[in-house]
């Protein structure tokens, strides 16, 4: 099996991008060649928030949390967009079948009736398109296909229909480099040019059959926003007992607060249409393991439905924060084990040439800072060739030792970005 490196190398930016790239032989039986024609989306139109679309967000968040804890080894920082992820997997699940496809459904919590959490996606992509001057949320998925080759009709109409990805003809055979050329172009436009090499030189040769990429673009600005001059160094009490200085930004008034015995909460709400800033901070300051070991959806929607208007003095530090992880190991202990061997069924795609999943690799990006947050993440999956009641004083919420924070779409649940703070700026 020929075997080839590549990694996604993206500028610091305010992006994710998905990408998912496969190469293969000539694909020619039981399929539909790719032509130009195909080359244009559907139209958005206005989505429905039902059950379906809170069942397939819900189980996003089941396997966030599940990914979360996979990742939360050790004290460093973490941060992850668990839709990027867990929407690039659901992408490549369509072209799955048999052992591959039960353990993809499994892991990423799909109904064995897959058309409704399918058709859900549909929705939630259009939920994840914002159209208001006050907040810049936006999802967009396309694909390049080798010219010449044939893919199954199905896999490409609802890779179309139900993720809005528009299909166009390159050739990759002859003429890699313009077609790499291509796609950084496109990525560039839709994060208004910070990222504008998404693959690098090489990443993409003759051996590759066919890219699907997703970009996404987050940014909004607190409701309402931190005073500058209210910024000032505090302690921040480490995991390991240290204790260092970091710029803390502070503000009181109404916030939407919750508590149990574990945990204080609170939700900052952004701007524009519904999407929030949620930190969950836990009472004792080396409590964040036994937090990370209680989080699932049941228990953050306890948390969340108790949540209730109380002031509260809030000191939060400012931070910045990238992160990088390759998957492979992390999604096949999570269960995903036969897609990354040579015994991988991805037969939904085409018939002809057997694929395997290579390498995954996630980045994500966050800033926050007085003004709101910005906040990105990127994951590329490469395909090869497989031989209680508030008291009346203000509650003092101080987030000086590590806490649990998320990003989330209030109306349907779905979390767009999650993390942890262990190690924060230093002044």
């Amino acid at each position: 099996m020929k075997r080839s490196t590549t990694f996604l190398r993206l500028c610091a930016a305010l992006i994710g991008t998905v990408a998912l790239y496969f190469s293969a032989a000539a694909l020619t039986i039981g399929c539909s060649r790719v032509t130009s024609g195909q080359d244009d989306a559907p139209p958005f139109r206005p989505p429905v928030i039902n059950d379906q679309v809170r069942v397939a967000a819900n189980a996003q968040q089941q396997f966030g949390w599940s990914l979360y804890r996979e990742l939360a080894s050790g004290e460093d920082n973490l941060f992850c967009s668990p839709i990027s992820i867990s929407t690039a997997m659901s992408m490549v699940a369509l072209g799955a079948s048999g052992e591959t496809e039960s353990q993809m459904r499994t892991t990423l919590n799909i109904p064995d009736e897959d058309d409704p959490h399918h058709a859900a996606m549909t929705e939630l992509i259009q939920l994840l398109n914002v159209r208001d001057k006050s907040l810049q949320l936006r999802m967009a998925n396309r694909l390049w296909a080798q010219a010449d080759l044939e893919f199954r009709d199905d896999f490409l109409a609802r890779m179309r229909l139900q993720y809005f990805a528009p299909v166009g003809k390159v050739n990759f055979r002859q003429n890699a480099e313009a077609a790499r050329q291509m796609i950084n172009d496109w990525v560039s436009q839709q994060t208004e040019q910070r990222i504008r090499e998404l693959f690098a030189a090489g990443a993409i040769d003759q051996d590759t059959r066919l890219v699907v990429a997703n970009a996404i673009y987050f940014k909004a600005d607190w409701k309402t926003p931190f005073r500058k001059e209210a910024t000032k160094p505090a302690d921040f009490f480490r995991l390991d007992g240290t204790t260092i200085q970091t710029d803390t930004m502070h503000r009181s008034g109404d916030m939407l607060y919750a508590n149990d015995e574990h945990v204080r909460v609170v939700s900052l709400p952004y701007t524009g249409q519904g999407l929030s800033f949620v930190v969950l901070l836990p009472k004792q300051r080396d409590g964040l393991a036994a937090l990370e070991e209680r989080l699932n959806s049941e228990y953050l929607h306890t948390l969340l439905s108790s949540l209730r208007s109380r002031e509260v003095r809030l000191a939060l530090p400012k931070f910045t924060m990238e992160t990088k992880y390759v998957l492979n190991d992390t999604l096949r202990s999570m269960g995903i084990e036969r897609a990354f061997t040579p015994q991988a069924q991805f037969d939904r795609m085409t018939t002809h040439e057997e694929l395997m999943i290579g390498t995954v690799v996630h980045k994500a990006f966050i800033e926050v800072n007085e003004q709101g947050t910005e906040a990105a993440a990127a994951t590329g999956v490469e395909m090869k060739v497989a031989s209680a009641v508030a008291p009346p004083e203000p509650e003092i919420f101080k987030a000086e030792h590590p806490f649990v924070f998320l990003i989330k779409h209030d109306a349907s649940g779905a979390i767009l970005f999650s993390g942890r703070l262990t190690q924060p700026t230093p002044k």
